[in-house]
C-alpha cells in the first residue's frame, strides 16, 4: 500500500517460490493482491532438485488470479511449458493478450542463447508479448538481447546494484515491431548504445 501511494507501478508478485516450498506456500503472495503475478507454467528442473507445477495446479493458480483479478506473467523454462499455455488457452482459461516470461540458464534447464531464445518467440501464440529472463552471470546477455528486440529491460529485485541490467540505459528508440515478427538477426543488424554508470 506504501509504495502504490508513492509512484503509479506495476506491481508483480511470484509464486514461483523455492525448491521445497509446497503449492499452498508459493500461493500466498495471490492474496496481497499485486497487478500481476508469475505463473510457473510447467515442472522446473532445478539443479539436482526441482519445482512441481502440475497442469492442475496451474489451473488452480491460474483459477485464483482471476477471482482476483491478477494478471499473470507466465513463465516459460521449456518448450513444453508454452504448449500447456495453449492448452489453457484452448480450455478457455486464459485469453489474450498473453505475457510470457521466457527463462533460461536455470541449472537443469535451458541454457541461454539468442538462438534458443529466438526459437521460443517463434512458438509463442500471435500477439503474445514477452520478456526475456537470464538467470546468474549471463542474464545480461538476455538483457541485451532483449532490448535488441524492442522490449525495455527488467530489473528484479534480486539483481545487485552493479549488475549490467542495473547499469544501462538504452538511449536509442528501436522501430515498432509486432510481438512475434523478431529474429536473431536483430542482434546482428542492430548495436543498442549503451551508457553504464561510475
Amino acid at each position: 500500500a506504501r509504495v502504490r501511494e508513492q509512484c503509479d507501478i506495476v506491481i508483480e508478485m511470484t509464486t514461483g517460490g523455492a525448491v521445497g516450498m509446497s503449492f499452498e506456500e508459493r500461493m500466498r503472495p495471490l492474496e496481497l493482491r499485486p497487478e500481476m503475478a508469475s505463473l510457473d507454467c510447467g515442472t522446473i528442473n532445478f539443479a539436482d532438485r526441482y519445482i512441481l507445477n502440475t497442469v492442475p495446479m496451474i489451473r488452480a493458480a491460474v483459477t485464483r488470479m482471476q477471482e482476483l483479478g491478477i494478471r499473470p506473467t507466465l513463465e516459460c523454462f521449456d518448450l513444453s511449458h508454452i504448449d500447456t499455455v495453449r492448452r489453457l488457452v484452448d480450455e478457455e482459461r486464459l485469453a489474450p493478450p498473453l505475457h510470457f516470461g521466457l527463462v533460461l540458464n536455470v541449472p537443469g534447464g535451458l541454457r541461454y542463447s539468442a538462438e534458443t531464445l529466438h526459437f521460443l518467440v517463434r512458438r509463442l501464440p500471435p500477439g503474445a508479448f514477452w520478456t526475456a529472463i537470464g538467470i546468474g552471470g549471463r542474464a545480461s546477455l538476455a538483457a541485451q538481447f532483449d532490448a535488441v528486440a524492442a522490449r525495455m529491460p527488467q530489473r528484479g529485485a534480486g539483481d545487485p546494484d552493479d549488475s549490467p541490467v542495473s547499469q544501462c540505459f538504452w538511449r536509442r528508440t528501436w522501430p515498432s515491431l509486432s510481438p512475434t515478427s523478431r529474429s536473431s538477426s536483430m542482434a546482428d543488424s542492430f548495436k543498442p548504445e549503451m551508457e553504464t554508470t561510475t
